[in-house]
């Protein structure tokens, strides 16, 4: 995907109401709520770990901390107009001028980072949104952003096409710590998982990397999304892409070659007679069920053609077991990790997966012995911009918008700029 252009006169600037002012929200029907009040389209959406608070940012520049009890707002930062951060270098340092790409949250709820088209870094406190400080070293716009898993380290992916590591462990020297290269196209997507590793899709050079922080290495999966837009983390060894030819892929760390590949996801668009490219991931791991309940997989895995499509890597690429992915980690985190070893390659707990387009349908995927399977579709009207489960799997937050967050290649007119809660069912969370 082509980040679109900047041009000032797409910006709509304008005065946002108070902070104390409350949301246009609308129950739409038992399971669902819908939450509005950013005036251009949202692209990006984090929740606190107690599932209490959900945080939004939009290319109107604002963030927003959404009560998901009340649905209420609690704080507001406004973005300022381009002039008047040439007049004032202190609100130039702590306001977003133009749209807001990407927005993450420490896992003990102490920072909150976002990051946008004035290529700034900026980390609030997600108590009263007060800002506290900004970082600047990106050189084109920032375009997603994650904090490393139980620690005060910053990732922040790149239209530069770089990845760069921030501290935040001491008050006194919030610092660049240092920079990731080898993606030859920007940086789209970014997750991290439970060890010190970062998953970034590399939009149209269209590789899926996963970066070892400390080896100083990477592992780099070569899809053939076209587009290689998003990607997630489902546990340490499996995660899964998507891209502009609107496929969904299953992948593991253990093999650089995919486990399942599920074309055509969300549908052919009636006018385009192009697929549907997938403009968001989520993923939540369901509890495994009895010792033993899942079949084991055999050696050599098969799966249906019409599902799975084999993928390449990059020329190192081949099917066999990459073993030095995770061993040196069981140190680090001082716990026994169990991994997959021949016949056991790919076998991990159900779990599921959420996917949003631009074809008004949010589906909600399975993960059975290696395979995605559509579980439920659900109306969800524009551009699906980013998704995010509860932490404990009762809800899926959607970030909807007219547009896609990275430009106006369609506008989907009529529908509108908001939060979406859903509510899921209970057999949704089963894993029979």
């Amino acid at each position: 995907m082509q980040l679109r252009q900047h041009d000032d006169s797409d910006v709509d600037m304008y005065e946002s109401p108070d902070v104390d002012q409350s949301s246009d929200d609308e129950i739409i029907g038992a399971r669902e709520v819908k939450l509005k009040n950013h005036r251009l389209p949202l692209t990006c959406v984090c929740l606190d770990s107690k599932n209490k608070f959900a945080f939004t940012a939009s290319k109107d520049g604002s963030i927003i901390k959404w009560c998901l009890s009340t649905k209420k707002i609690l704080n507001k930062v406004n973005s300022i107009k381009k002039n008047e951060a040439k007049k004032s270098q202190k609100l130039a340092e702590r306001n977003h001028v133009k749209h807001i790409n990407a927005i993450a949250i420490s896992s003990d709820d102490k920072f909150l980072a976002t990051g946008g088209w004035d290529r700034k870094v900026r980390i609030w406190s997600p108590t009263d949104l007060k800002w506290l400080h900004t970082f600047t070293l990106h050189r084109q716009e920032i375009t997603t952003l994650a904090f490393r898993r139980g620690h005060h380290t910053l990732y922040s992916g790149s239209a530069d096409k770089s990845v760069m590591l921030w501290t935040l462990e001491d008050d006194d020297n919030r610092c660049f710590v240092d920079s990731l290269i080898g993606h030859e196209a920007p940086i789209t997507s970014m997750d991290t998982s439970r060890r010190e590793r970062v998953l970034t899709a590399g939009g149209l050079d269209q590789s899926i990397r996963i970066w070892k922080i400390v080896e100083g290495a990477q592992t780099v999966f070569q899809s053939k999304h076209g587009s290689a837009d998003v990607s997630k983390f489902i546990d340490d060894k499996t995660f899964v892409s998507g891209g502009e030819d609107g496929s969904i892929i299953l992948w593991t760390t253990m093999k650089r070659s995919p486990l399942c590949n599920v074309t055509k996801a969300h549908g052919i668009d009636e006018k385009t007679k192009l697929n549907n490219w997938i403009t968001s991931l989520a993923t939540y791991q369901l509890k495994q069920g009895k010792k033993g309940s899942h079949e084991k997989p055999s050696k050599r895995m098969k799966l249906d053609d019409d599902v799975i499509a084999g993928g390449e890597s990059n020329e190192d690429a081949s099917d066999k077991e990459d073993k030095s992915d995770e061993d040196d980690d069981e140190e680090e985190q001082g716990e026994k990790i169990d991994e997959p070893h021949g016949p056991e390659i790919g076998q991990q707990a159900e779990a599921l997966v959420a996917s949003g387009s631009c074809n008004s349908k949010l589906h909600i995927w399975k993960l059975i012995k290696n395979n995605l399977v559509l579980h439920k579709s659900i109306d969800c009207p524009g551009f699906i911009n980013d998704l995010q489960f509860t932490s404990d799997g009762k809800k899926l937050i959607a970030a909807c918008g007219t547009e896609h967050r990275f430009g106006r290649w369609t506008v989907k007119k009529g529908t509108k700029n908001c939060l979406r809660i859903f509510e899921l069912e209970e057999e949704q969370m089963s894993t029979d």
